[in-house]
C-alpha cells in the first residue's frame, strides 16, 4: 500500500496533475463563469457576456452591458472552455486562416481568429468573404466549489 501511494503521487507529480497545477484544474474544472465577446459580421457582435457553466454545459448567459440574461436561442454563438478547444480542432487549415493565443495562466484558448481563405475559382478569379469572419475573446476564468 505504502509503494501504491508514492507512486500515485510521483505520477502526479511527473504529469502535472497536482492540486496547485492551475492547468491541470481547469480540465476537471466542470462549474465556472467566464466572460466571453464573439465579434464578427453579425446581430450583438461585439457585446460582451458572462456565460455560467454547470456540469460542463453552458448553464446561463448575462449580457454585462444591462445584466439581462439572454435566452437559450441566443446561446449557440458562445463556447465553454472545452468547446473552446473544440472549436480550434474543428476548424479546417486548408479552409480557414485560424489565429489562437492562449491565457498565461491556466492556458485556454483566450482569442480565436478565424477567417474564410480567399478561394480561387480559375487563374484570373478569385472570390473573397468578407463577412466569413469571426474572433471570441475569452476572459476572467472564475472556478466554482
Amino acid at each position: 500500500m505504502k509503494n501504491f501511494m508514492f507512486l500515485s503521487i510521483f505520477f502526479s507529480l511527473l504529469l502535472g496533475c497536482s492540486d496547485n497545477n492551475p492547468v491541470s484544474s481547469l480540465y476537471h474544472q466542470y462549474d465556472y463563469s467566464i466572460e466571453q465577446t464573439r465579434s464578427c459580421y453579425c446581430p450583438n457582435s461585439g457585446e460582451i457576456v458572462k456565460i455560467f457553466v454547470r456540469a460542463d454545459t453552458i448553464a446561463k448567459v448575462t449580457l454585462l452591458s444591462d445584466n439581462s440574461d439572454l435566452p437559450y436561442n441566443k446561446w449557440g454563438r458562445f463556447r465553454t472552455i472545452k468547446g473552446l478547444s473544440d472549436e480550434v480542432a474543428r476548424l479546417d487549415t486548408s479552409t480557414h486562416s485560424i489565429s489562437v493565443s492562449y491565457d498565461p495562466v491556466f492556458h485556454y484558448p483566450s482569442m480565436i481568429n478565424v477567417s474564410l481563405k480567399p478561394i480561387i475559382v480559375n487563374d484570373s478569379i478569385v472570390a473573397i468573404y468578407m463577412d466569413a469572419w469571426y474572433q471570441l475573446e475569452t476572459r476572467n476564468f472564475t472556478p466554482y466549489p
